[in-house]
């Protein structure tokens, strides 16, 4: 009976170490993703979490990031902050210095537009699916301080011969299955798996162009204070903890008491009127009726609250946790919604700027390294080191901010008085896509009451019916 009693015990403690994972499959290499199912997020668990980044191993500490996303705000902030990049668009373009006007035609220029044209096709290939690539990609960055993307290509023999390598796709690999090697100088190493041992996985450089990776805090020496997610998870557990503590409080303050007072009366008679006047008032719902004897006082007391107006202690923390969490995201609290009364439409306003900012520096460095980790890797194997030195295209991204239109073409109008405005400057700021070769467009011309462009040739207009007008305008 003891020695069962043991094996129960030693039982539990093994299973609570061990860490339950569910791996789903994706369609690249030796590549999965792994949730680890926690319970109840606590202090301790997150500093044994802490404790294994030390040693190199960041998979409790990343699952625990993704575990915050279960918070309502948390998901809708990450979201908000990483769909505005997957929304950006991307401009291939060759190199400056064989773009642009005055830039005189020959080789390098033909070439250049040749290495770039190469380039799109590949990104353009369905199965790609860069819009998905970067929303995975960028929440990855945002609360881990660094996102990894596998690059799987693929040789097809019935093309042209030197071009028989293919784009195939673009896969996230779960922040999980890196780590650091401290054996190894700290290098960074990708894991086939989470279960594989640190010093059996190979380091991401010896991997080459088939991984691109981006640290934006890799300055930090320790790895478990690069992205927000140090930051975030105190917060999260708090926020998590005043939800319960709410909850319970509701559970058993919030619900009215309703106290009678009934008159006396002796005897059996009385005391069974008292019974039936109980069992009545515990059927009672919010919106129940009922019958009472005569002389019946019925009182409900309220005990929510010790005076009018008060808030729970465990709903102001829950608020100023939001609000913490928002300006740790976005940089600006009150983005997801005004909470309480001490936000403002315009303090929402400065939120959305702030988040703009921040993908917009997201953007910049997934620009970097799809043309310094990719781009010039297939182009070298493509057309050799020496174009790949001298035409690897380059790589712009923007968000397309909706403005009013008719304020703009003002403003251009305006402009035009001053300064030359170029097609792309337009384009750019317009938000209007460039037409593509023989792409039917609406014809340009000048809007309603517009002042005549100096040397564009006058249109005639046709009269209005039944008009008394001069001869020569119907010629």
């Amino acid at each position: 009976m003891q020695f069962s009693g043991l094996a129960k015990a030693a039982s539990s403690v093994i299973s609570f170490l061990r860490r339950p994972v569910t791996s789903v499959w994706m369609t690249g290499q030796a590549d999965q993703f792994v949730f680890s199912v926690f319970h109840r997020p606590t202090a301790k668990v997150l500093q044994q979490a802490r404790a294994m980044v030390q040693f190199g191993d960041p998979s409790r500490w990343f699952a625990l990031a993704n575990e915050s996303m279960r918070d309502s705000q948390i998901r809708a902030d990450v979201k908000k902050a990483a769909g505005l990049v997957s929304t950006a668009r991307i401009s291939i373009q060759e190199p400056k210095q064989y773009r642009g006007w005055g830039v005189i035609k020959g080789p390098d220029t033909d070439a250049a537009a040749q290495v770039r044209s190469w380039v799109e096709d590949q990104l353009a290939a369905p199965s790609v699916k860069l819009r998905s690539v970067l929303y995975k990609w960028a929440r990855a960055v945002l609360l881990h301080g660094m996102g990894g993307i596998e690059v799987i290509s693929s040789v097809d023999p019935t093309r042209p011969a030197g071009d028989e390598e293919r784009l195939e796709s673009l896969t996230p690999i779960p922040g999980q299955r890196f780590g650091w090697d401290w054996n190894r100088g700290g290098q960074m190493v990708l894991r086939y798996k989470v279960t594989q041992p640190i010093v059996e996985a190979p380091t991401v450089e010896s991997l080459g162009s088939s991984v691109m990776l981006v640290e934006l805090d890799a300055d930090i020496p320790d790895p478990s204070l690069r992205g927000i997610t140090a930051a975030l998870l105190p917060l999260w557990i708090l926020r998590d903890s005043a939800v319960r503590w709410w909850a319970r409080l509701a559970e058993k303050f919030t619900i009215p008491i309703l106290w009678a007072t009934v008159p006396r009366e002796d005897g059996a008679a009385g005391e069974e009127s008292r019974r039936n006047l109980q069992k009545g008032m515990q059927r009672l719902g919010p919106d129940g009726a009922g019958v009472f004897l005569e002389g019946t006082k019925l009182n409900v007391l309220d005990t929510s609250s010790t005076k009018a107006g008060a808030e729970s202690p465990a709903q102001k923390l829950f608020e100023s946790t939001g609000r913490e969490i928002s300006k740790l995201i976005h940089g600006h609290g009150q983005t997801s919604e005004v909470q309480s009364d001490t936000g403002s439409q315009s303090s929402a306003g400065v939120g959305d700027v702030n988040v703009l900012r921040t993908a917009e520096a997201f953007m910049q460095e997934f620009a970097g390294a799809l043309r310094e980790q990719w781009a010039r890797h297939a182009v070298a194997r493509r057309f050799g080191p020496e174009w790949a030195d001298k035409f690897t295209p380059e790589f712009e991204m923007s968000i397309y901010e909706r403005q009013d239109l008719q304020a703009l073409s003002q403003a251009f109008l305006n402009l035009r008085s001053v300064a030359p405005v170029t097609k792309a400057d337009f384009y750019k700021i317009t938000g209007l896509s460039v037409p593509e070769k023989n792409e039917p467009c609406i014809d340009a011309g000048p809007p309603p009451g517009a002042a005549p462009v100096p040397g564009a040739p006058v249109q005639k207009q046709p009269p209005p019916a039944g008009a008394d007008l001069p001869r020569e305008v119907f010629q």
